[in-house]
């Protein structure tokens, strides 16, 4: 049998394999009791596997493990039990992967609410890194925001004695300019024709994106690059990488800002991905918390929130495994395949 559920009444056979697919890499951990602290397994390159199967396939032989269960987040819109990635190449499918591994259940979740699961247990110092003022966090939703090799976003909002976590597709809303600069620099983005979405620019393909329009703009002549040598170049002072960067966090601050009023995060908005960890001086140093207080007349109110990056490297898998351990006291938006079906 295969639904949407919730997962109140959802329980997983143990060890569980827990899975974060993105479009870059796949990390894998096991979660062998309830409770237990994950355990961190691999991590693969997407495109080094054909397939979700042969990449878990590899993992369980390197590690000599017997998952009974799996639970999956995966980067697309998750939709139903079998899901097309967005940034990657793989199929996703619960009952193939179910069957040829012989497991009870696999369930399927978008790849962003289960780093909003791990939100309560990272704190500046503790897997986060504080960035704009210190205030402390109030009672409320807390936000997760990441551009990595796409743009994703979920909130966790504590309802009674549950955590509901609600995935978005902020990645697929549209961006436009705010002030001057932008102005003058969005005729030069190169958007394929579509309009210019968040993702077009806040992610690692988006970084490429705006480096590019800034040379256009400035009349200079435009070399392939990759978002790391962006980066590295920005961090050694070369002017164009540099402004780059500034865009990208002023326009980071203004989405996070964006999502914070819309979701009321009061309990803090993280920052994860794999840009950001990299650039978190740019980001002190940047106009990304002018902009993401800039909501008059709720600037004041904006002020209070705090914003953190993210520094553990799998906080997916530190969701998955706390959501786990206890799925009744989360409900979340997922698809589940079991043996019987």
């Amino acid at each position: 049998m295969s639904n949407q559920a919730e997962f109140p009444s959802r329980s997983f056979a143990f060890p569980v394999l827990t899975g974060d697919i993105g479009g870059t890499n796949a990390r894998f951990g096991l979660v062998e009791a309830p409770g237990a602290e994950p355990v961190f397994l691999q991590r693969l390159a997407v495109a080094d596997h054909p397939t979700p199967e042969t990449a878990i396939d590899a993992v369980i032989k390197a590690f000599d493990i017997r998952p009974a269960s799996a639970f999956l987040a995966v980067a697309g819109p998750v939709e139903g039990l079998s899901v097309a990635m967005t940034n990657a190449h793989w199929l996703v499918d619960a009952a193939m992967i179910g069957k040829r591994f012989g497991l009870h259940s696999v369930s399927l979740i978008n790849d962003f609410p289960p780093i909003a699961a791990a939100l309560s247990s990272l704190t500046e110092g503790n897997g986060a890194v504080r960035i704009g003022p210190d205030c402390p966090p109030q009672k409320g939703a807390c936000l997760a925001i990441g551009p990595g090799t796409g743009c994703g976003a979920a909130a966790l909002v504590p309802a009674e004695d549950k955590l509901v976590l609600l995935p978005t597709e902020v990645g697929h809303t549209n961006l436009g300019p705010d002030g001057p600069e932008e102005l003058a620099l969005w005729p030069h983005i190169d958007s394929r024709g579509h309009p210019i979405s968040v993702e077009t620019l806040l992610c690692g393909p988006g970084l490429v994106t705006l480096h590019s329009a800034v040379l256009r703009h400035k009349g200079l002549p435009v070399e392939p690059c990759q978002p790391h040598e962006i980066i590295d170049y920005a961090q050694s002072g070369e002017q164009f990488a540099m402004r780059t960067l500034y865009l990208f966090a002023r326009l980071l601050g203004r989405v996070a800002g964006d999502l914070a009023l819309l979701f009321r995060a009061t309990g803090g908005v993280y920052i994860a991905g794999g840009i950001a960890p990299r650039i978190v001086n740019i980001l002190v140093g940047s106009e990304f918390r002018e902009a993401f207080d800039n909501k008059p007349p709720l600037t004041d109110s904006m002020k209070t929130i705090p914003t953190l990056v993210i520094t553990d490297p799998n906080p997916a898998l530190r969701g998955l495994a706390a959501i786990v351990s206890a799925p009744h006291k989360h409900i979340i938006p997922a698809w589940h395949w079991d043996m019987s079906a």
